[in-house]
């Protein structure tokens, strides 16, 4: 490993000058990367951007932040092929970065989270929203800037600016960011995310749906299974589509299950509004949703009094 010489570097690109100065280093292409000391990954969330200005293609992939093996991020620049994030439901793909055109400094960002993953260039989203669900990012002690897989993929030219952060950053922060210089700011192109919602019972907790089909309201924290997205089942009514992209279903004997795949009788619910910031749910049996003390959800009460109202949050 040779160890690139940090310099500073005036960030001109294609939109006008972003920064007056960025620090970085230069790769050669073949040999030069650094290693990111300790553990990567393990999250539901993750932000990765930087400043690269690529000296031209290498014939393969270009590394800006890697792991070496099916883990964390492949975060890369080529003419053909994907960026994968590592997952616990299985690789999360969004588009390559091109490697050209050279001797320009870009921005670019890629942004994780459960349903809702985008690449950034410049501030500009590529490509559609990944609606991959998963738990966490498969951690890697393993990463390094400007390597890859299996210690190649190396990267040819320049990197600035690289931050790696622990949750998602909204993209209109991103855009502001890379074009807080400018006067006339590129148009962002945000691409609206579904509607997820989590739902706190009365005793404090979130429903949480697993992936066996079992659904409780058990939980301390708002992460992937605890949150749905409340889709239009028309007539005022909603189905609540779980992290595992299966519906809630309330069954005549009062029980609740989260293993449906579609969107029917069973499924919808009516939302009652119960108090400021409360909803009830409205089975289609004429019942209430209602979060008993252990954790228990069932959907078999005639009233809507406390333990039958949920507090969402997104």
């Amino acid at each position: 490993m040779s160890t690139p010489t940090q310099q500073g570097f005036s960030a001109h690109s294609r939109h006008g000058a972003h920064h007056q100065l960025v620090f970085g280093h230069q790769f050669n292409g073949s040999s030069d990367y650094l290693p990111l000391p300790g553990g990567w990954g393990g999250t539901p969330e993750l932000t990765v951007e930087a400043w690269i200005n690529t000296s031209g293609p290498t014939g393969d992939f270009q590394a800006i932040v890697s792991s070496n093996g099916p883990e964390f991020i492949h975060f890369q620049a080529y003419s053909a092929g994907n960026i994968t994030i590592y997952t616990n439901t299985g690789p999360l793909i969004l588009p390559v970065i091109p490697d050209t055109p050279a001797n320009v400094w870009r921005h670019v960002a890629v942004v994780a989270r459960p349903g809702a993953s985008r690449l950034l260039i410049d501030g500009e989203q590529i490509g559609e929203t990944n609606r991959h669900l998963y738990h966490h990012i498969l951690p890697s002690r393993n990463v390094s800037i400007g390597r890859g897989w299996q210690d190649g993929r190396y990267f040819n030219g320049s990197i600035a600016g690289l931050r790696i952060w622990q949750h998602s950053r909204p993209h209109a922060l991103l855009h502001q960011e890379v074009f807080q210089y400018h006067e006339q700011k590129p148009p962002l192109n945000e691409q609206p995310d579904p509607t997820h919602e989590g739902f706190k019972s009365y005793h404090n907790k979130y429903l949480s749906a697993h992936p066996d089909g079992t659904v409780y309201a058990d939980k301390d924290w708002f992460r992937g299974w605890e949150k749905f997205e409340v889709v239009d089942a028309g007539n005022g009514q909603v189905g609540l589509k779980s992290y595992h992209g299966k519906y809630l279903s309330a069954q005549p004997d009062g029980r609740v299950e989260c293993n449906r795949d579609w969107l029917r009788g069973w499924e919808k619910f009516r939302m009652v509004i119960a108090g400021p910031n409360q909803v009830g749910f409205k089975s289609y049996h004429g019942k209430y949703l209602s979060a008993q003390p252990d954790g228990r959800l069932e959907g078999n009460r005639d009233w809507l009094r406390g333990w039958e109202k949920f507090s969402p949050e997104s």
